[in-house]
């Protein structure tokens, strides 16, 4: 759901560059995808490979709501201070 509003960001910032931020945002996203991908593998062996995949979802899902939350802070304080 995020993701089309990620690309719109990362392309708007500069407009002679957005066919380069498409490009770098997807190869961060492929790149990071792999990164977590081969982290779970490590931890998912055996009888516990379930509670330690439905663990790792929680730990990156509480990760993303922290960087939301830092981010919303952040642009507060930005449009606090241009006023």
């Amino acid at each position: 759901m995020t993701l089309p509003a990620a690309n719109m960001g990362a392309m708007s910032v500069r407009d002679g560059l957005a066919g380069t931020a498409a490009g770098l945002a997807a190869a961060m996203s492929i790149g990071g995808g792999a990164l977590i991908v081969s982290i779970a593998g490590l931890f998912l062996e055996g009888a516990v490979a379930v509670e330690m995949l439905i663990s790792g979802m929680f730990v990156a899902a509480l990760l993303a709501l922290l960087a939301a939350i830092f981010a919303a802070l952040v642009e507060r304080r930005r449009s606090r201070s241009v006023l």
